[in-house]
């Protein structure tokens, strides 16, 4: 009998055993892999043959966080994973490996492509968030000047916003930089920030939230505009969202429209020399649970028409 607990103990000890030292070589895994990429010149792939943006011609631009591409309305998740090590959860069905980022498409030749690298959380919470940044696109307009179309992707669970709010300040700065050289400027994105509650081009408020929200909004929900309507944003620069469908919806249920929480954090950031011509977001169609909306993503297009000015 005590010789069959004691074979008993140390085989549940070496089981146990095992556990630890597959865990701790999991997370030794995942610290050793980290890494981020910085500020860099990116490759262009130039198949385009359209050379010259021209003022006065309409246009359109249509932005959308596809996530990793298999956010489904029966979804939900507990973490971001973009470029990431192997994530071997959940057991019957395990994430692997992510390699994903951001990717901007043109019909118009670019003239060069720059990754701008945006601060993020210092703690090991890094681990489990996105390289967060934004990449800089550039075209030649007619005239001599130059269009700027960003693509952006700012943090979105920094307690407070702190993270943000730095973000925030590092886009103003390349904002400012264009603003000086007298450029055209586009921001598209997911901005990670409420962008109509307090916006003075609407009539929201955390009374009287957008399509009807009556539950309080989720701990990673931060507001762009303040109570009194302005933003942080330099002079010169506006926001454009839509209202007419929301253009995020939370992830701690399945989608189920007038259930799961919905905001807009995705749209644009453009300069004043930018006429917006129109403006929506796009609700997806015919989803995994035959529904309407978030049909491939936990996020929904959000597009533009505009014209540059003389």
């Amino acid at each position: 009998m005590k010789k069959g607990l004691k074979i008993s103990l140390i085989t549940i000890g070496a089981l146990v055993g095992s556990l630890v030292i597959c865990a701790g070589g999991y997370v030794g895994y995942i610290i050793l892999s980290y890494s981020r990429i910085g500020d860099k010149e990116l490759k262009i792939n130039k198949r385009s043959s359209s050379s010259l943006v021209k003022k006065g011609e309409e246009y359109s631009l249509t932005s959308y966080n596809i996530g990793f591409g298999a956010y489904s309305q029966d979804f939900t998740f507990f973490l971001d994973n973009f470029h990431s090590a192997y994530l071997p959860y959940p057991l019957y069905d395990m994430h692997g490996k992510s390699n994903a980022g951001l990717s901007t498409l043109s019909r118009f030749s670019m003239k060069s492509a720059k990754r701008y690298e945006y601060t993020i959380s210092s703690s090991l919470s890094k681990l489990f968030d996105l390289d967060r940044c934004f990449v800089d696109t550039t075209y030649d307009v007619e005239g001599g000047k130059v269009l700027h179309v960003v693509n952006s992707h700012m943090s979105a669970y920094d307690k407070g916003g702190k993270i943000r709010n730095k973000q925030i300040e590092e886009l103003n700065s390349f904002l400012y930089e264009c603003q000086q050289n007298g450029d055209y400027v586009i921001v598209g994105g997911d901005f990670n920030h409420d962008l109509l509650t307090y916006n003075p081009d609407f009539d929201y408020t955390l009374e009287n939230k957008p399509f009807g929200n009556n539950k309080k909004s989720p701990d990673w929900v931060s507001y762009f505009f303040s109570k009194d309507g302005k933003s942080r944003l330099i002079d010169g620069y506006s926001i454009v969202a839509s209202s007419n469908v929301p253009s995020c919806r939370n992830n701690d249920i399945e989608w189920e429209e007038g259930k799961t929480f919905t905001c807009v954090v995705d749209g644009f950031i453009v300069s004043s020399n930018i006429e917006i011509k129109s403006k929506r977001n796009i609700q997806t169609k015919q989803g995994k649970k035959g529904t309407d909306g978030f049909a491939f993503s936990d996020h929904e297009p959000t597009y533009i028409s505009f014209s540059l000015k003389e």
